[in-house]
Protein backbone atom coordinates (compact mmCIF):
# COMPACT_ATOMS: atom_id res chain seq x y z
CA UNK A 1 0.00 0.00 0.00
CA UNK A 2 0.79 3.52 -0.96
CA UNK A 3 0.47 7.05 1.13
CA UNK A 4 -2.49 7.87 -1.02
CA UNK A 5 -3.95 4.30 -0.64
CA UNK A 6 -3.45 5.06 2.98
CA UNK A 7 -4.77 8.44 2.95
CA UNK A 8 -7.83 7.40 1.22
CA UNK A 9 -8.56 4.64 3.27
CA UNK A 10 -7.84 6.46 6.11
CA UNK A 11 -10.36 9.14 5.45
CA UNK A 12 -13.46 7.19 4.27
CA UNK A 13 -12.88 5.57 7.70
CA UNK A 14 -12.99 8.60 9.48
CA UNK A 15 -15.86 10.21 7.32
CA UNK A 16 -17.92 7.07 7.96
CA UNK A 17 -17.48 7.82 11.65
CA UNK A 18 -18.40 11.77 10.97
CA UNK A 19 -15.19 12.98 11.21
CA UNK A 20 -15.76 16.60 9.26
CA UNK A 21 -11.60 16.73 8.79
CA UNK A 22 -11.14 13.28 7.47
CA UNK A 23 -8.69 14.11 5.03
CA UNK A 24 -6.69 17.01 6.81
CA UNK A 25 -6.44 13.76 10.06
CA UNK A 26 -5.50 10.77 7.62
CA UNK A 27 -2.38 12.95 6.07
CA UNK A 28 -1.49 14.24 10.29
CA UNK A 29 -1.59 10.57 11.34
CA UNK A 30 0.05 9.51 9.00
CA UNK A 31 2.81 11.98 9.09
CA UNK A 32 2.85 11.10 12.74
CA UNK A 33 3.64 7.54 11.69
CA UNK A 34 6.17 7.78 9.34
CA UNK A 35 7.86 10.92 11.45
CA UNK A 36 7.76 13.02 8.62
CA UNK A 37 5.85 16.55 8.25
CA UNK A 38 2.46 16.54 6.09
CA UNK A 39 4.34 18.40 3.29
CA UNK A 40 6.01 14.78 3.16
CA UNK A 41 2.68 13.21 2.62
CA UNK A 42 1.78 15.27 -0.02
CA UNK A 43 4.89 15.20 -2.17
CA UNK A 44 5.04 11.31 -1.82
CA UNK A 45 1.69 9.82 -2.48
CA UNK A 46 3.44 6.53 -4.47
CA UNK A 47 5.89 6.20 -1.50
CA UNK A 48 4.93 2.64 -0.66
CA UNK A 49 4.55 1.71 3.22
CA UNK A 50 5.75 -1.02 5.40
CA UNK A 51 3.70 -3.12 7.09
CA UNK A 52 4.60 -2.16 10.62
CA UNK A 53 3.44 1.57 8.91
CA UNK A 54 0.35 0.29 7.89
CA UNK A 55 -0.51 -1.06 11.27
CA UNK A 56 0.30 1.90 13.27
CA UNK A 57 -1.91 3.91 11.03
CA UNK A 58 -4.78 2.18 10.75
CA UNK A 59 -4.30 1.97 15.26
CA UNK A 60 -4.63 5.45 14.86
CA UNK A 61 -7.44 5.57 12.42
CA UNK A 62 -9.32 3.16 14.79
CA UNK A 63 -8.63 5.66 17.51
CA UNK A 64 -9.60 8.68 15.44
CA UNK A 65 -13.04 7.31 14.47
CA UNK A 66 -13.54 7.11 18.06
CA UNK A 67 -13.37 10.77 18.79
CA UNK A 68 -10.29 10.91 20.29
CA UNK A 69 -8.94 14.20 19.58
CA UNK A 70 -5.82 14.45 17.07
CA UNK A 71 -3.48 16.50 19.63
CA UNK A 72 -4.37 13.38 22.02
CA UNK A 73 -3.23 10.75 19.24
CA UNK A 74 -0.49 13.44 17.66
CA UNK A 75 1.01 14.17 21.39
CA UNK A 76 1.14 18.16 19.50
CA UNK A 77 -1.38 20.97 20.59
CA UNK A 78 -1.47 23.27 18.13
CA UNK A 79 -0.92 27.24 19.20
CA UNK A 80 -2.84 29.94 17.56
CA UNK A 81 -0.70 32.74 16.24
CA UNK A 82 -1.95 35.08 19.09
CA UNK A 83 -0.85 33.20 21.74
CA UNK A 84 2.48 32.69 19.90
CA UNK A 85 2.70 36.52 19.67
CA UNK A 86 1.96 36.59 23.31
CA UNK A 87 4.65 34.61 23.85
CA UNK A 88 7.15 36.77 21.86
CA UNK A 89 6.13 40.15 22.93
CA UNK A 90 6.82 38.30 26.68
CA UNK A 91 9.91 37.43 25.78
CA UNK A 92 11.20 40.57 24.33
CA UNK A 93 10.08 42.56 27.57
CA UNK A 94 11.71 40.66 29.87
Amino acid sequence: MNIKSAINKGKKILKQNFILSSSLDSEILLAKVLNKDRKYILFNPNKLLNKNNIYNFEKLIEKRSLKKPISYLTNKKNFSLASLLINLVSEVLE
